[in-house]
């Protein structure tokens, strides 16, 4: 009954889509102009027809994490053409979370499979934060066995920088968690698993003080702030780890899912968690409690604990 259900989905979404993609098209070819997933597509044809010839002797890639199947067949068209040509790609299978936009992990995390022969190198050092946040980040990430084994060196830190706030009001812990971190002592992200519109709760008077930032965990991805503050650590549809599931017609589009439960969204909490330098804070809503954070208290974590914890955090 499934399977039949779904396939109607499918057909459904295929009537609507087809002819949505063929005018999309069709004013492309008009208008003489392609996007750029068509500058892709249409550059890997001219390598694989020899129309191009590349000269290329070294390819770098960074954000290699991100890369979809299309950018992938485009560089192994570029290599199988040119056999002296070396790959270098750079990237992190911890911070992978642009599923919705093509990325594919597997490629990165099956990297000897997709490229052979080939040679992986781990960079094991960070001096963006210290030991707590780093114990905490990397070994939480680390529970889907499908990401890559790292061992991280941070700096060393006194005592703990990571800090669980249980709250029944957001605004109140979020309150009181500026005002202990204080005024002059440097820059401090609020970060939302969504934009700040939904949380409807959210005194936004509080994310727009001086020396303050209101920004998603997609958005922090590649900065920092001496403060990080992490909002949203609930259950449900809109909690973090987010509840919505994808509908199975958006698989027709998407890299595959992964096996492992919420694997996207623990590396989304990792992007969040470690764009700390000094001090993360939690918060954490105690009257529906994120399944993240039920881990982490149940973990043997260094963590700061304050408020009235709930009674079950099963």
């Amino acid at each position: 009954a499934r399977g039949k259900t779904l396939s109607r989905k499918f057909n459904a979404f295929l009537d609507i889509f087809e002819p949505l993609y063929e005018d999309y098209e069709r004013h492309n070819r008009e208008e003489g102009s392609i996007d750029f997933h068509d500058m892709i597509n249409l550059a890997t044809e001219h390598v694989k027809k020899g129309d191009y010839r590349s000269g290329f002797k070294y390819i770098l890639v960074d954000e290699f994490q991100d890369i979809s199947q299309s950018r992938y067949r485009l560089l192994k068209s570029l290599l199988e053409q040119n056999e002296e040509a070396k790959l270098f790609c750079v990237g992190d299978d911890w911070q992978a979370i642009y599923r919705f936009a093509g990325g594919d992990v597997t490629i990165m995390t099956h990297f000897r499979e997709f490229f052979y022969p080939s040679e992986i190198m781990f960079l094991d050092e960070t001096f963006r934060y210290d030991e707590s946040i780093r114990d905490l980040s990397s070994h939480f990430v680390m529970m889907n066995p499908h990401q890559y084994r790292k061992k991280m060196k941070a700096r060393q830190g006194e005592g703990s920088s990571v800090s669980l706030v249980w709250y029944d009001s957001l605004n109140e812990a979020l309150r009181a968690t500026l005002e202990a971190v204080g005024e002059g002592s440097g820059d401090i992200f609020v970060t939302g698993r969504y934009n700040e519109r939904l949380y409807r709760d959210l005194d936004t008077s509080l994310t727009s003080s001086p020396g303050v930032k209101f920004v998603t965990a997609h958005g922090s991805k590649g900065a920092q702030a001496d403060h990080s503050v992490i909002i949203g650590l609930s259950s449900g549809d809109y909690g973090f780890p987010c509840m919505i599931e994808d509908d199975p017609v958006l698989d027709l589009v998407m890299a595959r899912s992964e096996s492992y439960p919420n694997a996207e969204e623990r590396r989304v909490f990792y992007v969040a968690a470690t764009r700390a330098k000094e001090h993360l804070y939690l918060l954490a809503d105690r009257n529906s409690v994120s399944p993240f954070i039920a881990e982490i208290v149940k973990g043997d974590y260094n963590v700061n604990v304050s408020g009235e914890p709930p009674v079950d955090l099963s």
